[in-house]
This record gives C-alpha cells, sequence and structure tokens, in this order.
C-alpha cells in the first residue's frame, strides 16, 4: 500500500500531487473539486481551531503581552540600544585589530589572558586595517552625535505614535 489513489472514481481524473485525492479533467467539475476541497480546508481550520482553542488563547496572550513589553523596552531603552551599538561597532573592530597586531600582548592585565595572535605575515596587516576601520567608527560617533539624538528621539516619538494605536501593537 503506497497511499496514491487508483483514481477510478467514475469520471475522467488524475492525481493530485500528493497523490492522496482524483482531481477531475473535465472543466466543470475542476471549479466544483476546487471549491469543495477549500470548504474542507475552512472546515478543517474551524475544527483545529475549535479543539485547540485553549492553545491558540494562550498563543495569543503571550504574543500580546510579549508586543507590549517589548515595544516598552524599546520607548525606554532605545537611547542605550544605538549608543551601544554604535559603540559596539567602534570597540569590537579596535580590540581584535589590535589582538592581530600583537599590541594587545604588550598590555600585562590582557596579555596574560589572551593567547597569541596566529603567526602569519597577513595578520599584522589585517589588524592595522581593523583598527583602523574601528577608529572610523569611533570618530564617526563622535562627529555624528547630533544626529544620533534626533534619530533617537525620532525612535522614541514613533514608539509613542504606535503605542496609541493598539492595533499596531496587537499586530505583531
Amino acid at each position: 500500500e503506497t497511499g496514491i489513489l487508483n483514481c477510478s472514481v467514475g469520471y475522467a481524473s488524475r492525481p493530485t500531487q500528493t497523490g492522496h485525492a482524483c482531481r477531475p479533467i473535465n472543466e466543470d467539475l475542476i471549479g466544483q473539486w476546487d471549491a469543495c476541497m477549500f470548504y474542507h480546508l475552512v472546515f478543517l481550520a474551524f475544527r483545529v481551531a475549535s479543539l485547540k482553542w485553549r492553545t491558540i488563547a494562550m498563543c495569543a496572550g503571550s504574543a500580546l503581552f510579549t508586543s507590549y513589553v517589548s515595544f516598552g523596552l524599546l520607548y525606554v531603552c532605545a537611547g542605550y540600544m544605538v549608543r551601544v551599538g554604535m559603540a559596539l561597532l567602534a570597540v569590537i573592530p579596535l580590540c581584535f585589530g589590535l589582538w592581530l597586531t600583537g599590541f594587545i600582548i604588550l598590555i600585562p592585565s590582557i596579555g596574560k589572558a589572551l593567547p597569541p595572535p596566529p603567526a602569519n605575515d597577513i595578520y599584522p596587516s589585517l589588524g592595522l586595517g581593523l583598527v583602523m576601520v574601528g577608529l572610523t567608527f569611533a570618530g564617526a560617533a563622535c562627529m555624528m552625535r547630533k544626529q544620533v539624538d534626533r534619530a533617537i528621539d525620532c525612535i522614541e516619538a514613533s514608539f509613542l505614535v504606535m503605542r496609541q494605536v493598539p492595533v499596531v501593537v496587537a499586530h505583531p
């Protein structure tokens, strides 16, 4: 038993892609068959929803709670998140670049905890490139302070607007 139908149903038909139903070839019957399958799927969806209503209600409730909490956290922490993200964009390439060049090993308190960088001729120049990228990000973050503050204000204002419209919060 393979689970594939023989399609000897009394009218010209061919198996569906899954092989579990016979789709008619006649144009008049195709519309009826599609409508029947659609209503069957809708009925099946409502049946599953009626049987699993507790699970669906718990998922909907937790989604609403999570969306309200995330909007609240984003409103309160938007400035911190943007500034920490910009600082990480500068600090991570800088530290990794200093490690690859070997300069960070010279600092006694840090140098003992880190393994030495790989021994290859390309790594010091790659490290210097990463140091330059980190310094560029740090300089850009310092020079764009007013624009960053304005962007943070826009983010906070947009969250205030979204909190005024409950449908937007409940939709995700």
